[in-house]
């Protein structure tokens, strides 16, 4: 958390990288200056960082890099509220995550925009797109991701009072977390299934969830 110290370290790794004419080692310290800025909160700092790492690496032919970047320009995109240049960046990146095969990196971005769609309101487009995610974590037994992506598609079907389908996502979502204890923070998920006892009327049942967030 100590951000200004994280950041000066990273530009001075940037100026080393360049007197060495290391080009994607400057990208590499462009992309992680790039994350300490927006977590600061310092958001045109970081678009302009992750712009540089992405031309760098195209240059350097390093689609999968150039992915990453579109996807971190999304993320400052929809932490500062402008959707639609957040939207075209995910679109970027899921271009090329698509056409080159990385199936994880795919779902990261299905999960982004599940995200950004949940956060414009259009809540059917959002849950369409952390399904897809959850499936191809599916795909790859990848449990953790895909009980974090069921249990934000739960959210959004509590929003459409859709409250059968929020159930059962959070009843997977749940046993996919299980094997990872605390680091799958499960406490988020028992907190949505008490938004949705609560939503659905069963104070007893919102209740027991909500001892389980606590526990």
């Amino acid at each position: 958390g100590r951000w200004d110290e994280a950041a000066a370290g990273y530009e001075q790794a940037v100026l080393l990288a360049e007197k060495r004419d290391d080009r994607r080692e400057v990208a590499v310290n462009k992309g992680q200056l790039g994350t300490v800025r927006m977590l600061q909160q310092r958001y045109p700092e970081a678009l302009a960082a992750f712009a540089e790492a992405r031309d760098l690496f195209e240059r350097l032919g390093e689609p999968r890099s150039v992915g990453t970047a579109w996807h971190q320009m999304g993320m400052v995109h929809r932490r500062a509220g402008q959707y639609e240049p957040a939207e075209r960046a995910y679109r970027q990146a899921l271009a090329i995550r698509v056409r080159h095969g990385y199936r994880l990196d795919e779902a990261a971005t299905l999960g982004e925009l599940g995200n950004l769609y949940d956060a414009m309101g259009r809540l059917e487009e959002a849950v369409t797109f952390y399904r897809q995610a959850a499936d191809i974590a599916v795909e790859l037994q990848d449990l953790r991701h895909e009980g974090t992506r069921r249990s934000n598609a739960a959210g959004t079907l509590i929003r459409l009072h859709r409250y059968d389908e929020a159930r059962r996502e959070l009843e997977r979502a749940i046993a996919c977390k299980e094997p990872y204890g605390h680091a799958a923070e499960p406490w988020k998920t028992w907190g949505t299934l008490q938004d949705l006892e609560d939503a659905a009327g069963n104070p007893a049942a919102a209740a027991e969830a909500r001892q389980k967030a606590v526990q």
